[in-house]
């Protein structure tokens, strides 16, 4: 029971008795009609009505209780009516009655107390007095009895009970949700309700929502609706209804239904209650259920439930109530700004992750395109996910370990401001991502306008809007004019006016502008005094090292993708990166409004508004194929399928309130490229150039499409391209190598992969060169038996003991003849050798005048046989040729070719040398992957030792080219020196080209120096403060190239192949003398040689002599003949390759040792008299002397080989050792 009515209860008055004076003595009978006294009868004590609920038009049949005793009325179950007993009323006579009257259509029984009737209004509670007047019998006096009844009439909520429009209301903005709006978004502009409503349609999304205004009528959940501005007839029905207001706008709602009775507290006692709660500035009123109020803040779209009840029925409604600003300041973005703790790990181009904690399954990930590493700034431009602040990240495609830590929540932006004084500034944002809203727009003149997202240092993190026509239409522009169009306001309010600049009073600061220092953008406008040679496709650098990529050229200007952390600047002196010279002159720059997006790369474009909510997106045109915009959050994504040309799209953020346009550029581009999969720590995979550090290593479908063949060298750059891919020795040695070449649809037909090689051992064709061995049995004979002669002829008949005329070969055995056939430290062979040699056998027999005479009567029994050498020259090759799959020594040096016109994505893998299954695996080296050698380029000395020309090592392959295979007197000797992709058409004619040439660093190295040559970090032989050498793994760098005839411009022309030396014990000594001392004095080590002074680590300074040879410690040596230093050393050189020219040169550095292969002789050569040289023709001669002296220059000793043969044509020597390492040393 209500507590309202159990007061009117507890107020009631109970009973009241009324003595009344009779005369005369009653009778009394019972329900028998017999005759009783007054004791028998008992008289009601207590009546009590129970409070009523009553629902209109309802029968109603209220029975009293209580002690009414005799009086108590009884049902009569065959009339169903309240009877008392017989002779009850005459006994008491009793009397009831109401005070007030009872409601219209309710009456009550005055004998029996029955209250009956049907209410068909209702009625708050009101409170009635019952009372029932009697005569006691026991006394004979009038008694009354009072009893209270509170009685309610309440009307049941019609189920069509809902919130609406107060009927003042003459705005009335309305988002309505359809069954299906299918038939609603294409040219709708009207609708009608099958009930007479009508509502104008601005927009639609994709969640079946039409907005706009309400014209006439209301608008029911529920009802039909058709597409017409008359009902005709149904296209769907109504779901639900959203109320939108602009902020600080008057909302006015209230409840109605068919029954206005029904839901007015007044008379039917209802209350209102909502849930959730409204947002501050809104009330619900709970008598009359009315919300009204005003919100001055924005809130998005909210659902509510109000409930009206009463006692008996409950009715609720749910609708949304959106609190809203129109569209404002629309930007759309890839890219978020990370402030780190250090950004010093990161470069252009790295991958980022950032950790994730449950129940997340991933986090943000990326990649840099722009550091400030002033400020540690990172600039991402987004693939997936979100980074958050305090979150730690990677310098990985996955997240593995922190790098460096989030410090603030990120932001948006679409380009960078570098102005000279940003005190007046401010971000829309605070450092934990909440919104501020004073001054963070940034507008110059009226042309550009963006909103501050992040202010750091003296940059600007703006999130640039665009729009299609009128004012801010354009981009930032540095030309540095100084205050003119160079420079930029801060707005006091939240969006830019056309009186920019002449309103003092919104424009901050209210006297002058800032000038804008620099500007970034990840697509830029590059002006030009005259656009020169500069065509699409080239690498272009600053004179301060900016770099980018010519996307498109119109007029003077450039569009350019930057690729590096260097600003391009109005001024600057610009060209191209082989290396920089200054071509033209940059007078401009400005931001692009453009999407550079990549065929197969996921792609998450995302809108940034200062202002606007529950927003609904539209495009003027398709996107490109395979990317979507989603209507409901503005998000374009997806994965490009296609290439597009540079478009212009248009995309409209509306909302029931307003909407602001914005022009946007996409361009879809596709490539041939490597990109690298082994995810190494140390790796970095780059063009070749100036400054090219971060540049990728790919060329553009457009670029290989539109070429056509100049003069100009610079065009064929664009599809002919040289990248560097540089790592740790560690990191080759452990992982390998690891490229991906990735092509997209119909960029090339086919994709050819031709590995690096070497020659491990010279491959050889040994010629018809006759070889005489003799059977002898002739005593006088001056040779012995079976000795084998380089050619050798004699006359029949009785001949004189010296009478052979062929030179005796005692170096090399008949196993040896084939020179391509070697051993491989196994017990095994590895024949290389094609050719075949001629074999005569001579049997000489003793004359008839016995021993002694000094003759020999001889029968030449002459047999001759051709001896085919049977090897195969590519047994000899090694390297990544041997990691395609095919058997090299059958098919010889092979390329893969694939077909790629569907798109491929293919992975060649070379073996890590530390997995290598050669015989001495331990002493695997880094030759077998790291194919650079520092002076296998010519580096730019005048500008940082940058290496922009590759081509060294591909003039000396070609220089070998066409030769015979004896002509192959170095490793890479009519090979491929490169790591070669190439991209074919249908023919398998070659449309592009890249070059990985990888470079093995000896010592960690610095990622934005990898654009250089840096000899002491690449070859670094000192020791560490462990004493454990730098460099621990073999690479082609110790190995000595030599260039003659390389400037800046020119590429090397003459090349020579030096000596490889190695750290191994050994000594050196005098030319077959041991070293003595009268004083005993030690020469332990050579600590510096300059200026023709040797300083040895000893201090005895008493004079040594050998010879001619005099030292004297910190003493100008004067005269050096044969002869040399003395001592046992542990850590020494040994030269094990031997010169095609016929020279030694050793540069002595400090703490380093000299000795050769020979422990007793000092720089005695390994070759003698009588060794074979090959000449140019393949014929052979022997060496006849050999002299070796040891110069001393002004910074090293120099030991020459001096060679004399019978033909000056000689060019290889070929000795019992091998110029080539062997197996256990690749």
């Amino acid at each position: 029971m209500p507590d309202s009515l159990t007061k009117f209860k507890e107020e009631s008055t109970k009973k009241e008795e009324v003595v009344t004076e009779t005369e005369e003595t009653p009778t009394f009978k019972d329900a028998n009609g017999d005759e009783i006294t007054a004791a028998d009868l008992l008289a009601p004590t207590s009546i009590i009505y129970d409070d009523q609920v009553i629902t209109t038009n309802t029968t109603v049949e209220i029975v009293p209780s209580g002690a009414l005793n005799d009086l108590e009325p009884a049902k009569d179950v065959t009339t169903g009516t309240y009877e008392l007993a017989a002779n009850m009323d005459e006994n008491f006579s009793p009397v009831y009655s109401t005070t007030p009257t009872l409601p219209t259509g309710l009456s009550i029984d005055t004998k029996t107390g029955i209250i009956t009737g049907v209410v068909t209004s209702p009625i708050n509670i009101t409170a009635y007095t019952v009372s029932l007047t009697f005569n006691d019998p026991s006394t004979g006096n009038s008694v009354t009895l009072n009893d209270a009844l509170n009685i309610t009439v309440q009307e049941e909520i019609p189920a069509d009970f809902r919130i609406t429009y107060d009927g003042s209301v003459v705005t009335k903005k309305l988002g309505i949700k359809l069954l299906s709006n299918s038939n609603f978004t294409s040219g709708v502009t009207n609708v009608a309700t099958k009930t007479g409503a009508t509502a104008t349609v601005s927009l639609t999304d994709d969640n079946n929502f039409i907005y706009g205004d309400v014209t006439a009528g209301e608008i029911l959940v529920g009802d039909l609706i058709d597409n017409n501005s008359t009902f005709i007839a149904p296209e769907t029905s109504i779901e639900s209804l959203t109320y939108y207001y602009e902020v600080n706008g008057t909302v006015n709602l209230v409840p109605a239904s068919s029954s206005t009775t029904a839901i007015d507290s007044t008379v039917n006692s209802v209350t209102y209650e909502i849930a959730p709660d409204l947002p501050t500035g809104l009330t619900l009123d709970p008598s009359t259920g009315a919300i009204t109020g005003a919100v001055a803040s924005a809130s998005e779209s909210q659902s509510y439930t109000v409930t009206v009840s009463n006692t008996i029925s409950t009715q609720t409604y749910t609708f949304s109530i959106a609190i809203i600003e129109a569209p404002a300041n629309l930007a759309y973005t890839n890219m978020v700004v990370l402030p780190v703790d250090s950004t010093g790990a990161f470069r252009v181009g790295d991958k980022v992750s950032g950790n994730f904690s449950p129940p997340l399954t991933d986090g943000g990930k990326g990649e840099v395109v722009f550091i400030d590493s002033t400020n540690n700034n990172l600039v991402v431009k987004m693939t997936s996910g979100e980074f958050l602040k305090d979150q730690t990240i990677d310098q990985a495609e996955t997240y593995v370990a922190e790098i460096t830590t989030i410090n603030t929540q990120p932001q948006p932006l679409t380009a960078i401001l570098n102005v000279a004084t940003p005190t007046n500034f401010n971000d829309y944002y605070d450092d934990t991502g909440s919104e501020v809203t004073s001054n963070p727009v940034v507008c110059q003149t009226t042309n550009a306008k963006a909103t501050v997202t992040y202010k750091s240092g003296n940059l600007l993190f703006v999130a640039q809007t665009q729009s299609t026509t009128g004012n801010w239409n354009s981009n930032y522009v540095d030309n540095g004019s100084g205050l003119s169009t160079g420079a930029v306001f801060n707005e006091s309010g939240v969006a830019c006016d056309a009186t920019f600049n002449t309103d003092n009073a919104t424009d901050v600061p209210s006297t002058a502008p800032i000038a804008i220092t620099t500007l970034w953008s990840p697509s830029m406008i590059v002006t030009l005094d005259a656009i020169g040679g500069f065509r699409t496709g080239h690498d272009v650098i600053t004179a301060s090292d900016a770099t980018g990529y010519v996307a498109s050229v119109s007029g003077t200007d450039l569009t350019i993708s930057p690729s590096s952390t260097v600003y391009f600047d109005n001024g600057d002196n610009i060209g191209f990166t082989r290396p920089y010279s200054a071509a033209q002159t940059v007078t401009q720059t400005s931001t692009n409004m453009k999407f550079e997006l990549a065929v197969s790369e996921a792609t998450v474009i995302e809108p940034f508004l200062i202002a606007g909510q529950d927003i609904r997106y539209t495009i003027d045109k398709d996107l490109p194929k395979g990317l979507t915009l989603d209507n409901l959050t503005g998000v374009i994504s997806g994965t490009p399928e296609e290439t597009t040309d540079d478009t212009t799209f248009q995309i409209t953020a509306k909302n029931v309130i307003g909407s602001e346009v914005i022009q946007i550029n996409i361009e879809v581009n596709d490539y041939f490229e490597i990109v690298d999969t082994n995810d190494a720590p140390t790796a970095a995979l780059h063009k070749l150039g100036q400054a090219n550090n971060s540049a990728r290593c790919r060329i553009n479908k457009k670029d290989i499409k539109n070429f056509a063949a100049s003069n100009d060298p610079l065009d064929l750059d664009t599809v002919d391209i040289d990248c560097l891919m540089d790592v740790g020795e560690k990191d080759i040695y452990n992982k390998g190598l690891k490229l991906t070449t990735n092509s997209g649809p119909a960029v090339c037909t086919f994709v050819d992969y031709k590995p690096f090689a070497y020659w491990q051992l010279p491959p050889k064709y040994t010629t018809n060169t006759i070889y005489s061995k003799v059977t002898n049995s002739c005593a006088d004979w001056v040779v012995n038996d079976q000795v084998l002669y380089l050619g050798g002829s004699a006359t029949t008949g009785d001949v004189a003991a010296a009478g052979f005329d062929g030179t005796v070969i005692s170096s090399v055995s008949e196993a040896e003849i084939c020179q391509g056939n070697y051993p491989d430290g196994n017990g095994g062979f590895v024949n290389c050798d094609e050719g075949y040699y001629i074999l005569h056998s001579y049997e000489i027999t003793e004359d008839t005048g016995g021993e002694g005479n000094g003759t020999c009567t001889v029968t030449y029994n002459v047999s001759t046989e051709r001896v085919d050498c049977g090897g195969n020259a590519y047994s000899c090759l090694r390297g990544p040729v041997r990691d395609t799959g095919f058997n090299i020594d059958t098919t010889g040096y092979t390329s893969v070719t694939t077909f790629a016109n569907n798109s491929l994505s293919k992975e060649f893998v070379v073996t890590a040398p530390i997995d290598t299954t050669f015989a001495s695996r331990q002493n695997s080296t880094n030759k077998r992957i790291a194919n650079f050698m520092t002076r296998n380029s010519c580096p730019d000395r005048t500008v940082n030792d940058t290496d922009y020309n590759s081509n060294g090592w591909r003039q000396k392959s070609d220089a070998f080219s066409g030769g015979s295979i004896n002509s192959i007197s170095e490793p890479f000797a009519a090979l491929n020196p490169y790591y070669t992709f190439e991209c074919l058409d249908g023919a398998e004619d070659t449309m592009a080209r890249i070059r990985v040439m990888v470079r093995d660093w000896d010592r960690d190295f610095a990622r934005d120096e990898v654009d250089k040559v840096l000899s002491s970090v690449m070859d670094d032989k000192t020791d560490n403060l462990f004493g454990t050498e730098f460099n621990e793994r073999t690479d082609w760098d110790d190995s000595t190239i030599g260039y003659v005839g390389c400037d800046d411009s020119t590429a090397p022309t003459t090349i020579s192949f030096q000596e490889h030396v190695e750290k191994v014990p050994g000594y050196v000594s005098g030319s077959g003398t041991t070293l003595t001392s009268n004083a005993g004095y030690d020469l332990t080590k050579v600590l510096s040689v300059a200026d023709n002074i040797i300083v040895f680590d000893g201090t005895n300074t008493d004079s040594v002599a050998v010879g001619a040879i005099s030292y004297n410690s910190g003493t100008k040596v004067t005269t050096i003949t044969t002869g040399a230093m003395a001592n046992t050393y542990t850590n020494a050189y040994i030269v094990k390759e031997h010169q095609a020219a016929g020279a030694i040169t050793l540069t002595i550095a400090q703490g380093e040792r000299i000795v050769t292969a020979n422990s007793t002789a000092s720089f005695t050569s390994t070759l003698s008299p009588g060794m074979r040289v090959v000449l140019t023709d393949n014929a052979f001669t022997t060496i006849q002397t050999v002299t070796v002296k040891t110069v001393l220059s002004d910074s090293q000793f120099e030991i020459v080989e001096t060679i004399t043969t019978s033909d000056a044509t000689a060019r290889m020597l070929h000795t019992t050792s091998t110029p080539f390492p062997m197996f256990n040393d690749i």
